[in-house]
């Protein structure tokens, strides 16, 4: 729960007060009656809305609310003056649904330790062939669930 350090809700907080032309904060969200069924802020950077805490109600779930979210905002979106939205990398299946297009970002360091960068490259290629094999799916979840313990650890 990245909102239990005080840091990260002071951010937010002042992110908040923000109301710029080229930097805003949005809070979009989608109810069902009274109750949340999906939520998500983010930040506008002029014409582009960068989504940063997408969430739905678990309880809601079986109707996709998230997905019901996003065209909702994306319905919504020109009315705000957002003319893309960046759902950033990754493979999840609504970011595949929803998209109409996408821009290639790489990414790569530069580390002038031999020793470092042969190593960095070595567990680079390892990675690589682990997710090209069958047993990648398999393993994603929990693998996917260490990382994130092994974040929230570096954390505290």
């Amino acid at each position: 729960n990245c909102f239990a350090f005080p840091w990260v809700v002071q951010l937010l907080e002042r992110l908040m007060a923000l109301d710029g032309e080229h930097l805003a904060p949005v809070l979009s969200v989608t109810y069902v009656a009274d109750q949340i069924a999906a939520i998500n802020f983010g930040m506008r950077s002029g014409e582009v809305l960068h989504p940063w805490f997408p969430a739905y109600n678990v309880e809601f779930g079986q109707f996709s609310p998230g997905t019901l979210h996003w065209v909702a905002t994306m319905k919504d979106a020109e009315a705000m003056g957002v003319r893309r939205i960046d759902l950033v990398s990754g493979g999840e299946t609504y970011k595949q649904r929803l998209m109409n297009g996408s821009i290639r970002v790489l990414q790569g360091v530069i580390d002038p330790r031999p020793t470092v960068a042969v190593a960095r490259r070595a567990w680079q290629r390892t990675r690589e062939y682990v997710r090209s094999t069958p047993v990648y799916s398999r393993v994603r979840g929990p693998v996917r669930m260490l990382h994130n313990v092994k974040s929230w650890l570096e954390l505290r």
